[in-house]
């Protein structure tokens, strides 16, 4: 049996498919996503459990525009994702339980973070949002344990059921505007 330990992305990939590297639980603790990239499919790390670190190219901009759904799921060993400005979409499970993780920046391009997108991410202490975010998914940070704070932007339109349900240490919640639409009901 072969086990993939390292990657190496090189420039000329604009696209990762779905579930490329899904299960290589000895892919290295670093992984840096080129700036040709344009789409992390869905499932493309899912349970790659060794990966330490992410980095969406180097640099201040990313061509990175969506992160796809399950992308990182059970990345249980990441303590670092850099987010870049560029990136439009985090989909629904993107960082399902990535329990190491202790703080995400969602730079200001984003508009959309997917239903349970850091769902049981039981360290995250901090997160950080910026103007430009308009809709926030259901569950999208149900469970994370460790949170304490959060601010709203005044950009943020939506913000679904249980978005923050069974934060235990949630004790300030910010919101810089009046909200369209605070939860969703689906029957």
């Amino acid at each position: 049996m072969q086990v993939i330990l390292n990657i190496i992305i090189p420039s000329s990939v604009t696209w990762i498919g779905d579930t490329a590297f899904q299960n290589c639980s000895s892919l290295s603790q670093h992984c840096n996503i080129p700036s040709s990239v344009r789409t992390i499919g869905d499932g493309t790390f899912y349970a790659c459990t060794a990966l330490v670190e992410v980095e969406l190219c180097v640099g201040l901009q990313t061509s990175v525009r969506t992160i796809g759904d399950g992308t990182f799921y059970a990345c249980t060993a990441m303590v670092e994702v850099e987010l870049r400005v560029g990136l439009q979409t985090i989909g629904r499970d993107a960082f399902m339980n990535c329990r190491s993780l202790p703080h995400i920046i969602i730079p200001s391009s984003v508009t959309s973070i997917g239903d349970n997108a850091f769902q049981e991410c039981s360290s995250l202490v901090q997160v950080e949002l910026h103007d430009g975010l308009q809709s926030i998914g259901r569950g999208a940070f149900f469970n994370c344990r460790s949170l304490v704070c959060i601010i709203i932007p005044s950009s943020v339109r939506a913000i679904g059921n249980g978005a923050f349900a069974r934060c235990d240490l949630l004790r300030n919640v910010t919101i810089l505007q009046t909200l369209f639409l605070l939860s969703t009901s689906r029957k």
